[in-house]
């Protein structure tokens, strides 16, 4: 049945919410998002989104680690950050990679028994999850990007994929000009607005089963695909 509405979507261009999304935020919303650079197994940016739920204010946050070398105090200022946050929150990311990197930096640097970091990994809500159990888009490959793309948001900027984005990182150790820099933190930063772009779209139209046409307008995503 299900590869069978997989094969419907392909065909005519439908969005199949095949179960109701039950929001699961409890407390401060977060958006998180990865930037790494595997040639030396290190990450160098953390970003963030965060949603107050009663005045829906934004706020970003992002930590920076300007060469490989500097992960650990990047890491040790995340860790210290952690600790003025709520006692409730929940964290938004799509795939398993934020929480895989945090428990392996954790173990890196020592702080897996870290009360802030445990409370961290257990907020973590994973949207790929999400989709996954409640969603089938007209995709054969769900990445974040062309999930956004069928509702409408879409990256701007130099940087436009993880792959560029390291590129860019590897252009910046040798050349040292800030343009790269800020292409990165910005690219991250639409990152964590597809997060929430699509933590959005489910809390507003997979509340219930139902069939989408193609071409759907997403007319209440409409505030967040021009910010």
């Amino acid at each position: 049945d299900l590869i069978q509405k997989q094969a419907r979507t392909l065909e005519d261009g439908s969005t199949i919410i095949r179960a109701p999304f039950t929001d699961p935020t409890r407390g401060l919303e977060i958006h998180f998002d990865i930037e790494s650079y595997p040639p030396f197994d290190c990450d160098y940016l953390f970003g963030f989104l965060l949603i107050d739920p009663e005045t829906q204010k934004r706020k970003t946050k992002q930590f920076v680690a300007r060469r490989p070398s500097g992960e650990r105090a990047m890491w040790k200022r995340f860790v210290k950050w952690l600790e003025t946050l709520p006692e409730v929150y929940t964290i938004y990311h799509y795939s398993p990679y934020e929480p895989e990197r945090i428990s392996l930096l954790a173990h890196r640097y020592e702080d897996a028994s870290h009360p802030g970091v445990e409370r961290f990994l257990t907020s973590c809500v994973d949207l790929k999850d999400s989709v996954r159990d409640h969603v089938i888009f007209p995709l054969r490959i769900y990445s974040l990007k062309r999930i956004c793309a069928v509702l409408g948001f879409f990256w701007q900027g130099d940087v436009h994929d993880g792959g560029e984005s390291v590129d860019v990182y590897e252009r910046w150790l040798t050349e040292k000009n800030e343009a790269d820099m800020r292409s990165i933190c910005r690219y991250n930063e639409q990152d964590v607005q597809a997060t929430q772009v699509l933590l959005a779209w489910l809390r507003m139209y997979a509340h219930e089963e139902t069939i989408y046409p193609a071409q759907t307008p997403w007319t209440r995503l409409s505030s967040l695909l021009s910010t």
